[in-house]
C-alpha cells in the first residue's frame, strides 16, 4: 500500500469518527442537559401555566440569542453567531422528551419557542401529514444520512487540503460546494425537523410547538458565519479565492444562470459580487431571510389549496363513477 493510499484511508477514517462523534455529541448534550436541568425544572401543569409571563421569558431569550448571532457578524466572532445558531436549535430536541407535564428538565428550553410558535408560525402543513409517518421517518431518515455523509466527506477533503498544504481548497467535494460542512449540517439539522413531525406520543411536544422557524433561523446563521469565512479568505488570498468562487457554487452546485440570478440581490444592494463587511452580509441576511418566509408562506397556502382542490376533484370523480354505475344497472 503506498504513502498516498494511506494517507487517505486515515483521512476518511478520521473523517468518518469526526463526523459520528460531533453527531453523538449533539443528540447526548440533550441528554446531559436534561440530567442537569430536570431537577431544577420538575415541570408546570399545563392549566396552571402563566401563559403570557412565559411567552415575555421566551420573548427575551429569542432576542437574546439573535443579538448574539448579530453582534458575532459586527465582531468577527464566528464562534458567537455559532453559539447563536445551535442555541436557537437546541431547543428542538426537547420535542423528543414527552412528559406527563410542560417544560419538565430540558423541555425548558423550550420556552424560547413559545413567540415563535405564536407570530411565526409560517408553516400550515401539519393537516396533511397526519397518517404519513412512515413516509416522514424515511425522508427525515435520508436527509439525516445525506448530510451527514457530505458532512463527513467535506472533513476528509479538509483535511486533506491541510496535509497537501492547499491555499484554496479546490479538491474532492470542494469542486462542487464551497461550504459542504455547512450544506451537511443544513440537511442533517433538516431531517430532525422532519422527525418532530411524527408524533411522538408526548401530550405537549407535538401538538405546541412548530420547529420550522428555529431550523430556519440556524441556517441563516449558519450562511452568514459561511460568508464572514468568505471575507477572510478573500482578504487573504484575493486572485485564488475570487477565480474559486466564481467557478463553484455557494452551497449546492447550481447552472451558473441560475446563480447569477440568484445574486441579483447582492449587486443591487451592494454594487458588488459579494460581500464584503459584516453590516452587508446581516443586511444579505434579513433580505433572503425575508423571502424565505414569504415563499414557504405562500408555498405552504398552496400546497393546501392543492391537496383540498385534489380531493374535491377525487369525490367528484367517485361520485361521478358511482352514478354512471347506477345508470347501467338500471338500464
Amino acid at each position: 500500500m503506498t504513502s498516498n493510499r494511506i494517507i487517505n484511508v486515515s483521512l476518511v477514517a478520521l473523517a468518518i469518527t469526526f463526523t459520528i462523534a460531533l453527531y453523538y455529541l449533539t443528540v447526548q448534550a440533550t441528554n446531559v442537559l436534561n440530567f442537569f436541568l430536570r431537577p431544577l425544572f420538575p415541570g408546570v401543569e399545563f392549566f396552571t401555566v402563566p401563559w403570557n409571563m412565559l411567552e415575555y421569558v421566551g420573548i427575551a431569550c429569542l432576542v437574546g440569542i439573535i443579538c448574539v448571532i448579530v453582534l458575532g457578524c459586527l465582531l468577527k466572532k464566528p464562534f458567537l453567531s455559532k453559539m447563536g445558531s445551535l442555541s436557537i436549535f437546541m431547543p428542538v430536541f426537547g420535542h423528543f422528551f414527552s412528559e406527563m407535564f410542560l417544560l419538565v428538565g430540558v423541555q425548558v428550553l423550550q420556552v424560547v419557542l413559545l413567540p415563535i410558535s405564536r407570530y411565526l408560525n409560517i408553516v400550515k402543513l401539519e393537516p396533511l401529514l397526519v397518517g404519513a409517518e412512515a413516509l416522514l421517518w424515511v425522508c427525515s431518515q435520508g436527509f439525516i444520512v445525506v448530510g451527514l455523509s457530505i458532512f463527513s466527506w467535506g472533513v476528509f477533503s479538509w483535511l486533506k487540503g491541510v496535509v497537501t498544504r492547499q491555499k484554496v481548497f479546490s479538491i474532492s467535494i470542494y469542486r462542487y460546494s464551497r461550504h459542504p460542512q455547512y450544506l451537511g449540517y443544513i440537511l442533517w439539522s433538516f431531517g430532525i425537523y422532519l422527525q418532530t413531525l411524527i408524533p411522538c406520543g408526548g401530550p405537549f411536544g407535538y401538538v405546541w410547538f412548530n420547529y420550522f422557524f428555529p431550523w430556519f433561523l440556524s441556517v441563516l446563521s449558519m450562511v452568514g458565519i459561511a460568508l464572514y469565512e468568505e471575507i477572510g479568505m478573500a482578504n487573504k488570498y484575493p486572485e485564488e479565492y475570487s477565480t474559486y468562487r466564481r467557478e463553484v457554487s455557494f452551497l449546492v452546485p447550481v447552472p451558473h444562470k441560475i446563480k447569477k440570478a440568484f445574486m441579483f440581490p447582492v449587486r443591487a444592494i451592494s454594487k458588488k459580487d459579494y460581500p464584503e463587511r459584516g453590516r452587508e452580509i446581516l443586511l444579505l441576511l434579513a433580505l433572503y431571510g425575508g423571502m424565505g418566509v414569504l415563499l414557504v408562506w405562500i408555498l405552504s397556502y398552496v400546497i393546501i389549496g392543492l391537496a383540498v382542490g385534489a380531493a374535491i376533484v377525487g369525490v367528484l370523480v367517485i361520485t361521478w363513477m358511482y352514478r354512471r354505475r347506477r345508470q347501467r344497472h338500471q338500464v
